[in-house]
């Protein structure tokens, strides 16, 4: 996902304001430059002391979903999930940003729940993927916002989004219930196993195939990088 939605005017007039040869408009753009360039500890660095700065709220509001996309582009799931929760959000905040904001935090849950699943932690996996759903909604709706704010008489739900409801959904069919904890088969027991774990085992190599041909198709040069799927910036 590129820089696809139009910029709104508050946006392009606090761009203007950053433009000129202050420091913290060389900052501005030097962090884009890093985040570009998919240099993203720079950037996330850059961010940070440009939030060191005394700004008003909807400013302080767009440069911290920066740093949050910043972050994500380090893998730190856990450290952009606070940071875009950190986001003040009012009846005044753009349509866009919200957007932004909520479809940044449900790939934010997803990658940590994908990565969490992984690393067989399926308490936290659950936790993720259940996080990311109805940031997923919160985000179709605010899709739907800036929709209409544009003069569009209907809405039909962004795509991306609904594709990343239907694996945050897949995944979590495949997860154990809570309560179920893995142990060892006794020696009476030997190695058989019950049809619940055979089909549940079966359900878990599904996922696992899906997911590695979704990385695959990731990967492809017809496609961007995995990663980049999940990063968007709010112009």
């Amino acid at each position: 996902m590129k820089k696809d939605y139009v910029l709104l005017l508050p946006l392009l007039f606090w761009a203007a304001s950053l433009s000129g040869e202050g420091s913290e408009g060389k900052q501005m753009r030097q962090a884009e430059v890093f985040f570009e360039d998919n240099e993203s500890s720079q950037a996330v660095e850059q961010y940070q002391n440009l939030l060191q700065e005394p700004h008003a709220p909807w400013q302080r509001a767009l440069l911290t979903y920066d740093l949050g996309s910043a972050l994500m582009g380090e893998e730190r799931w856990s450290q952009a999930i606070a940071t875009f929760n950190s986001v003040s959000v009012d009846s005044d905040t753009s349509p866009l940003l919200l957007f932004r904001l909520k479809s940044q935090l449900a790939w934010a849950y997803w990658r940590q729940g994908l990565q969490a699943f992984k690393q067989q932690d399926m308490n936290l996996a659950r936790q993720a993927l259940q996080s990311a759903l109805p940031e997923v909604t919160l985000a179709q709706q605010a899709h739907c916002l800036l929709t209409y704010a544009e003069g569009a008489p209907s809405c039909v739900p962004e795509p991306d989004l609904t594709a990343l409801q239907a694996m945050i959904q897949k995944l979590l069919l495949s997860l154990p219930p809570p309560s179920a904890s893995p142990k060892p088969p006794s020696s009476e027991e030997g190695s058989g196993k019950t049809e619940t774990q055979n089909e549940k085992e079966k359900s878990t190599q599904e996922v696992l195939q899906f997911l590695l041909e979704m990385e695959r198709d990731d990967a492809s040069p017809s496609k961007a990088p995995s990663l980049k799927k999940g990063v968007q910036r709010p112009w």
